[in-house]
């Protein structure tokens, strides 16, 4: 599980045996209106924190599903909703 907010991406990895891992990056990646602001920077933060999960032992590939949900200050402009 990836949680995207201000400046933070956290991932959490539960595995079968009931435990889990956490790790936590921060970046300078988001601004008052938008949780990516700087998208580069976002796509860096995320690979940082996949790097410090270990590599699966059959080398079988891993997914990330994001999802934000950060509440803007101060709301959405009606040219930045969609419906």
């Amino acid at each position: 599980m990836i949680d995207l907010s201000n400046n933070q991406v956290i991932a959490v990895c539960y595995y079968k045996d009931g435990s889990s891992k956490r790790h936590q990056v921060n970046d300078d990646f988001s601004n008052r209106r938008m949780v990516i602001a700087d998208f580069f920077k976002a796509v860096q933060a995320l690979a940082n924190l996949l790097l410090k999960f270990p590599k699966h032992p059959f080398g079988i590939s891993a997914f990330a599903v994001v999802n934000v949900s950060e509440e803007l200050a101060d709301g959405l402009q009606m040219i930045e909703k969609s419906d």
